[in-house]
């Protein structure tokens, strides 16, 4: 806890209005003061959403209402807390490494793909790359504020090492 306060960012601009998005849903459901874990279950169970996209939602409501409970504007316990709930995907679904039939196929039918998955690098980190970022074989994946964007948290600033020939093409979509 300790190094991620030492470490913290400021909250992206799409994790704020995704928090908004958070609060107007369960506002819906009730007002602040009765908010209890019955109703959040209720939430949890008839959202729509992906798993992971309420277990978010879930998270960024329980991280609010425990700032409330600091700063002494909410009294008692985050109903939060006492609600259990895993975004825990079957193992039919999760995704599966490529097979190298696969690999073959998506390197003569879409190099900038290929490239991704030999790298590593999400589309959003290969995309908001320059020609200055690539040296010695290496690419470097760092915030850039002036395309506003930024990696998705401090772990994924680093160094990605590139295949040989690796340029950047057209953006992807």
């Amino acid at each position: 806890a300790d190094r991620n306060r030492r470490k913290a960012r400021d909250l992206a601009p799409n994790s704020i209005a995704s928090a908004k998005t958070a609060i107007k849903e369960i506002q819906q459901l009730c007002t602040p003061s009765q908010l209890n874990k019955e109703i959040i279950q209720r939430y949890i169970d008839n959202h729509t959403g992906k798993p992971t996209t309420i277990q978010t939602r879930c998270g960024m409501l329980s991280a609010i209402y425990q700032v409330g409970i600091y700063a002494d504007k909410i009294d008692g316990i985050n109903p939060f807390s006492q609600v259990r709930y895993s975004a825990a995907i079957k193992t039919a679904d999760k995704r599966k490494a490529f097979t190298d039939e696969q690999l073959r196929r998506l390197a003569n039918e879409n190099s900038e793909a290929f490239l991704l998955a030999m790298t590593g690098m999400r589309p959003g980190e290969y995309c908001s790359r320059d020609a200055k970022d690539i040296e010695g074989g290496v690419c470097s994946v760092m915030d850039k504020p002036e395309k506003s964007w930024r990696t998705k948290n401090n772990a994924s600033i680093r160094r990605v090492p590139v295949p040989p020939g690796f340029v950047l093409m057209k953006e992807l979509r």
